[in-house]
């Protein structure tokens, strides 16, 4: 049997097999940080619904205390009362997402009217619960592991071991 033309294959195939790897981690890990990463969005903006009809703001989650205020400037300088709306997160009819979801309520005076909004999301894709964002932290590492393993299993089969004894 050739020996060095097995060995010449089996490199090749290592070879192979680490480089389709690294080019997947780069995209493992963007999505890992979609998944378990929350941001917080300054003075977004948003048109309301009229009253009692809803909008769907870009993202999945919210973490906390939403504040609002009217388009003209911050949120400090210009509050609207959060009771004007209903905030709820609900899955939306046209993209079929999770998405958080303002209704203003029938007192409310903006209807219609364009707000901005401060807060901490969770984009589309975000993990809720902290057993789904800690298994997602370990795709990344496992598929780090899974490269170093073909990369040791070659050398220890070509005998990168030998000089031990």
């Amino acid at each position: 049997m050739n020996k060095k033309g097995m060995s010449a294959g089996a490199l090749v195939m290592m070879a192979i097999g680490i480089i389709v790897a690294l080019a997947f981690l780069p995209a493992i890990f963007s999505s890992q940080a979609q998944v378990t990463n929350t941001y917080f969005i300054r003075n977004g903006t948003v048109t309301l619904g009229a009253v009692g009809t809803y909008v769907d703001l870009p993202y999945q989650e919210f973490e906390g205390t939403l504040i609002f205020s009217n388009a003209t400037g911050d949120a400090t300088a210009y509050p609207v009362n959060v009771a004007n709306f209903t905030i709820v997160e609900s899955v939306s009819p046209t993209t079929n997402e999770k998405r958080v979801r303002l209704t203003p309520v029938a007192t409310s005076a903006y209807g219609g009217a364009v707000v901005n909004y401060s807060g901490t999301f969770g984009l589309v894709g975000y993990a809720d619960d902290a057993g789904s964002r800690g298994v997602a932290g370990m795709i990344g590492l496992m598929a780090g592991l899974a490269v170093l393993a073909i990369g040791i299993a070659y050398f220890v089969k070509e005998g990168g071991l030998d000089f031990i004894g």
